[in-house]
This record gives C-alpha cells, structure tokens and sequence, in this order.
C-alpha cells in the first residue's frame, strides 16, 4: 500500500489487534484506537497487557478494513508504547470519547459519552508513537 493509502485505512479505523510482548510470551488481543497524527491512541484497565507493555514497550499493530474475502486491506505498525498522564492523558481522553461517540452515532445508536466518560476515567491511558507502517492488499486498485 503507498503512505496515502495507509494512512486511509489507520484514519478510517477505529479497532486493531495489539502484539506485546515479555519475555518469551506473546499476547495478541483487540484494541480500540483513535487516530491524531504520528499517534494512536488507546485505554485499558491495568492488567496484563499493561504490564506487558510497560516492560517492553515495542508493540506491533495490525488494523483491517475487510470487505470480503478478496477484497481487503491489512496494515501493521510498528510503534512504542507511552503511558500518559495529566495534561495528556485528558486529551487522549478527548479523543478516545470523539472516536467512540461518532462511531456509536454512525450505527444509529445513542450516544454515550457519559457512558464512555466513567469508562474511561477508570482506564489507563496511553498511546503509540508509529515507527513504522506497511500494508498490503487484495482486491483494491494500487494508488500511485
């Protein structure tokens, strides 16, 4: 995939799966991201995946757009996990609620930033400054 269209399918996204690792153990599992710039942003309550993180911060994440079986887009990133706090810990908030709320909207359902809000004010929140994005294709006509 060429950078433009990279960038479509990490814009357009909103759930990804997170590779982390410690150790000689790997864990996979889905995440929910919003997207500003060089940066994805996320939330979890402490857990595995935190702790994971937190030791070795070099993560791997793969966003899809699918549309069938011959017909996809697949994009893996490779960025460092950074724990945030105060100041920018409540605009990645923001951020996360935007991404939330307007995804809910699109499927017709009520918002819920309140919802949302307790949610996440129990959440750590973090995000990933992308390294590196590559993406590959089927079905989809190359862009120059």
């Amino acid at each position: 995939l060429s950078s433009r269209e990279i960038d479509a399918v990490l814009n357009e996204g909103s759930h990804a799966h997170l590779g982390c690792r410690r150790g000689n153990e790997i864990y996979v599992v889905p995440v929910t991201y919003a997207r500003d710039g060089d940066y994805l942003y996320s939330h979890s309550r402490r857990g595995k995946k935190i702790e994971m993180m937190r030791s070795h911060p070099h993560v791997c994440i793969q966003v899809e757009d699918v549309k069938s079986l011959f017909k996809w887009r697949s994009v893996v990133v490779h960025a460092k996990f950074e724990e945030l706090e105060e100041l920018e810990a409540a605009r990645g908030m923001r951020l996360l609620m935007l991404r939330i709320s307007e995804l809910e909207r699109a499927r017709g359902l009520t918002p819920l930033e309140i919802e949302i809000s307790a949610i996440l004010s129990k959440a750590v929140i973090y995000r990933f400054r992308i390294e590196e994005a590559t993406g590959r294709s089927e079905g989809y006509e190359a862009e120059d």
